[in-house]
C-alpha cells in the first residue's frame, strides 16, 4: 500500500528527556486516505510515554464495506504495539 513519511523528529535533550516521532500519510491508489504518528518519549522522571495517533477514511468503494473491520484492526494494532512496548521495557 503507498505511504510516505511526512516527518521524522527527535529530541535529545538529556535534562528533560527525549523524544522521537514520525508520521506517515496515504498516497494516491491507497485504499484508505489519512495519516499515523507513532511518538515515544522519556521524560525527566524517566517515564517513557508511549503514543498513536490515527486518522482515516475510505478512499475506495470497497474499503467503504470493509472500514469497521479495518477499525476494529487498528484499534488492535495499538493494543498489541503499546503491549510490545511496555515488554520490551520490563525484559
Amino acid at each position: 500500500m503507498p505511504l510516505q513519511v511526512v516527518y521524522v523528529t527527535e529530541n535529545k535533550n538529556s535534562k528533560k528527556g527525549a523524544s522521537f516521532s514520525f508520521g506517515s500519510g496515504t498516497l494516491q491508489g491507497h485504499l484508505l486516505a489519512g495519516e499515523e504518528r507513532f511518538s515515544i518519549a522519556l521524560d525527566e522522571n524517566d517515564l517513557v510515554w508511549y503514543e498513536i495517533l490515527s486518522f482515516s477514511k475510505p478512499a475506495h468503494l470497497l474499503s467503504l464495506f470493509g472500514y469497521p473491520y479495518v477499525l476494529l484492526r487498528q484499534k488492535y494494532f495499538a493494543h498489541q504495539s503499546g503491549s510490545a512496548v511496555k515488554k520490551h521495557l520490563s525484559a
